[in-house]
């Protein structure tokens, strides 16, 4: 009869909705997997950069008042450190050209022990004359080193603080008077709060699409048993595990597609396929039932009672 061959086309055709259902939920959960460690990659990046950016922020902090100090010392000083520096360097030149005519005339055999010693004396006055000079530029020297290295800080932290800033959740967040570190910090938490709740949901439409693909499964199997040896109860049971699969399926595609996951093509299409499909093959079941007289028939009259219905 036409009703069978529409009940095992359809039992064929959920066995086919089930694999894609089965494939959509595994796929789906790989990737949302992989998603998650990503994310939870990143934000752990972030946050390792926010705990830096808050040691470096408070390491300037008790640096500020030194660093003001320098800085002034460093203006105060400049006129005096220039002249001091152009003494050293006239002082440093006249020293290395002696050094080095000593040498030579060392070398060439030119002085003797008296003149040797008595160059070298020179020499070691002049070693000592310069160290002395040097001494007035290290103060200066470690302040400028001391003020560059501030600087640099600063600006890091500030370029830091910048991109940090530029996210929307951050920038609400500073607009409505919250200091920026903790805006930051906030606006992190929420979002990881938020992603886990996502990836879970996405793991629940998953996990809803595979069990969805096995009651499919056995609903196409009871279905195509109905088909080759009709019985009410094989019938029956096909049209509840359909009912089932229906009622799944259809509604975590609607919830799945309503709450931002339609983005997850491929889960939300196997979902529909097996709302769709399972629509289908109830339809075949029910229409095959009716077309069979599974329900509620008697004997004939001149039947022996004791005899079985053909379709029981």
């Amino acid at each position: 009869m036409k009703s069978k061959n529409v009940l095992r086309f359809a039992g064929i055709l959920m066995l086919f909705v089930c694999l894609f259902g089965i494939t959509a939920g595994a796929f789906g959960i790989s990737d949302t997997i992989r998603e998650k460690g990503t994310a939870d990659s990143e934000n752990a990046k972030i946050k390792a950069k926010i705990s830096e950016i808050q040691m470096e922020s408070e390491k300037l902090d008790a640096q500020r008042s030194l660093y003001s100090a320098e800085k002034a010392f460093l203006k105060a000083d400049k006129t005096k450190y220039e002249s001091d520096k152009a003494a050293y360097e006239i002082l440093k030149d006249s020293y290395d050209a002696k050094s080095a005519q000593f040498e030579a005339a060392k070398a060439a055999g030119q002085l003797d022990s008296p003149a040797i010693a008595q160059t070298q004396k020179i020499l070691d006055d002049g070693t000592i004359r310069l160290k002395a000079a040097k001494a007035k530029l290290n103060d200066y020297e470690r302040a400028q080193a001391f003020v560059a290295a501030y600087d640099a800080l600063q600006s890091e932290v500030d370029t830091g603080l910048t991109l940090l800033s530029q996210d929307k959740a951050v920038s609400d967040k500073i607009a409505d008077g919250t200091e920026l570190i903790n805006a930051v910090s906030t606006a992190l938490d929420e979002k990881f709060s938020d992603d886990s709740k996502k990836y879970k949901t996405a793991l629940y439409l998953c996990a809803a699409s595979i069990l969805a693909a096995l009651l499919a499964a056995a609903a196409s199997s009871s279905g195509l048993r109905a088909a080759a040896y009709p019985k009410a109860e094989t019938t029956k049971k096909a049209s509840v595990l359909c009912t089932l699969c229906l009622i799944l399926s259809f509604f975590a595609a609607l919830y799945g597609a309503t709450s931002g996951f339609l983005s997850y093509t491929m889960l939300i299409a196997a979902l529909t396929a097996e709302s769709a499909a399972a629509i289908f093959l109830l339809s075949a079941s029910e229409r095959f039932r009716k077309a069979a007289a599974f329900s509620g028939i008697a004997p004939a009259a001149n039947e022996d009672k004791n005899t079985s219905h053909p379709y029981l």
